[in-house]
């Protein structure tokens, strides 16, 4: 007899315990649903030119939202713009990286094949290796 009354007692409680739940969680609901509509009615007011606005430079969400796109778009564009200067004077730098690697290519097979004057002009080249930003550059001295 007891056993039954405990079991009937954790029952009643489990059901209470989900009707608790369901309780709050259609409150949450409802609670969102108020602001939504608090939200469309502002809206409309500010619209309309009741109140003080949504902020002091946009009437309203539509306008802050316009404002919004329009900024994006623009960055969009600006980065489009930037990366197809980068791709037109990307062809020119790699054509001169290009170059100055068959040039190396070609004075280190003069030195490795014994040419004398190459290697003297190497060894006697002087210069200076000077940094700008991620380029770096030899500069060599006028003999």
């Amino acid at each position: 007899d007891r056993q039954q009354l405990e079991r009937e007692c954790d029952a009643a409680q489990e059901d209470a315990l989900a009707e608790e739940s369901r309780f709050h969680y259609l409150h949450s609901l409802s609670a969102v649903a108020e602001a939504t509509l608090k939200r469309l009615d502002d809206e409309d007011a500010w619209k309309r030119g009741h109140g003080r606005g949504l902020l002091p430079n946009f009437k309203c969400y539509e306008e802050l939202y316009q404002n919004k796109l329009a900024q994006q778009t623009a960055f969009a564009d600006q980065l489009r713009k930037q990366r197809a200067q980068i791709e037109q004077t990307e062809t020119a730098s790699t054509k001169q990286r290009s170059m100055y690697a068959g040039l190396e290519k070609v004075l280190r097979a003069k030195i490795e094949h014994g040419d004398a004057e190459a290697k003297a002009d190497l060894d006697g080249a002087t210069g200076t290796e000077l940094h700008f930003g991620a380029a770096n550059v030899y500069q060599l001295a006028a003999m």
